[in-house]
């Protein structure tokens, strides 16, 4: 089996995907957040929930077509699109 290890990035504060993360670079823009200037590529990114519209599934597509995007999304509260 293949086990691979990604670094685990974790915050108590919600995140909104849309202006929060630039999708181009995969770093934390909001410049209110805790996370802000780090960057989700590769990471287990840990949040108590997303934050704002139903467009994060837009940024979490452009985060992955430019190999940008946590590897995986852990979130503490169900998601309303779920």
């Amino acid at each position: 089996e293949d086990h691979q290890i990604a670094p685990v990035l974790v915050s108590d504060v919600s995140l909104s995907f849309w202006g929060g993360i630039d999708e181009k670079t995969g770093i934390v823009i909001d410049t209110t957040h805790p996370l802000h200037g780090m960057s989700v590529e590769g990471t287990i990114l840990c949040l108590p929930s997303g934050r704002g519209s139903c467009t994060a599934s837009q940024v979490l597509l452009e985060l992955i077509l430019n190999e940008k995007a946590p590897k995986a999304l852990v979130l503490r509260d169900r998601d309303g699109l779920a």
